[in-house]
């Protein structure tokens, strides 16, 4: 029994269901969003990831320095939050990642 589910595992499961959903992001968290980051060049930044673009925001978290002095800093955060992080950040240039749109632009 269990070499049965080994191999249905190895046939179906994991072609059909795993790799399609898994293979470029976990759980919505991927290395897309500081890609592009690193391939703009961006220094002194805060990045806003949209809340309402899924649960994205792991994407960058995984990329902050603890204590926040990073190059890049990954914040979730959306048109409410953009002045808190001006204030809080206010040498660093704030851009917004849209991940249903795929893009990275400066914030105004």
């Amino acid at each position: 029994a269990l070499v049965a589910a080994y191999l249905h595992a190895a046939g179906a499961y994991w072609p059909d269901y795993l790799v399609p959903n898994y293979a470029r992001a976990y759980e919505n968290c991927s290395g897309d969003l500081h890609r592009q980051v690193v391939a703009r060049g961006l220094t002194n930044a805060v990045v806003m990831v949209a809340p309402a673009s899924g649960d994205f925001y792991s994407s960058g978290f995984v990329f902050n320095d603890p204590f926040l002095r990073g190059d890049v800093i990954y914040a979730r955060g959306d048109v409410a939050c953009a002045a808190c992080l001006r204030q809080a950040f206010p040498d660093r240039r704030l851009y917004w990642h849209d991940a249903r749109l795929g893009t990275l632009a400066p914030w105004p």
